[in-house]
């Protein structure tokens, strides 16, 4: 089985660099052209499914993705792959957040792995939930099957470092940029990476 990985479109809460884990944001005008990009990219490739996460920007860049595809595909809408839970710290910056909170400002940096959001998600609830979520539905997949999954930096973080690491201390070890394609081949049996983090594909957005 091979797995196209794609981030979606930049919005403007990334070009402020608000977390926006579970906030429902819209993809950027930049974000809308980036997908048609990588649409276009992909749109010579075999896919035989797509599945998303169910926020906005995910969503939006999927459907892109799927209406520049020589045949309607299925396209399912998971919870499961949202981005990471940023819980009472949705929205702010982290230079916000260490003036407001300084005391949870400290914690990101020293806790590690074992550092909740308040009201959110840890590091490894959030691996377990992304995981849960592409196992179940990539077990009853076809072997030759190709499934684009369009998702959040931090989902596909999650995703890359359990195949490739095997665990999820390997979360920060792979750049994940808007509407960048990583290829994986050889899912579940031994994943490994075709093609990672690419993005000549926007040589044209940013000549013009």
């Amino acid at each position: 089985m091979k797995i196209i990985l794609v981030r979606h479109g930049e919005t403007n809460d990334n070009t402020s660099q608000r977390m926006s884990g579970w906030t429902d944001t819209e993809l950027s005008l930049k974000g809308i052209r980036q997908a048609h990009l990588i649409a276009q990219r992909i749109k010579g490739m075999p896919v035989h499914r797509i599945l998303s996460s169910d926020l906005k920007r995910a969503v939006k860049t999927a459907e892109i993705i799927g209406q520049h595809q020589p045949d309607e595909l299925f396209h399912e809408k998971l919870m499961g792959l949202r981005e990471m839970h940023f819980g009472k710290l949705e929205q702010f910056t982290m230079k916000e957040i260490e003036t407001l909170y300084p005391e949870e400002h400290d914690k990101i940096y020293h806790e590690g792995m074992a550092y909740a959001f308040p009201d959110g998600e840890s590091l490894p609830s959030f691996h377990k939930r992304v995981m849960d979520t592409v196992d179940a539905y990539l077990k009853p997949a076809e072997a030759d099957q190709t499934i684009l999954i369009v998702a959040h930096s931090g989902t596909l973080r999650c995703i890359l470092s359990h195949w490739i690491v095997g665990e999820p201390g390997g979360h920060w070890r792979f750049a994940v940029d808007h509407c960048s394609l990583t290829l994986i081949n050889n899912v579940p049996d031994y994943p490994y990476i075709q093609t990672l983090n690419d993005t000549c594909h926007f040589d044209e957005l940013e000549e013009s």
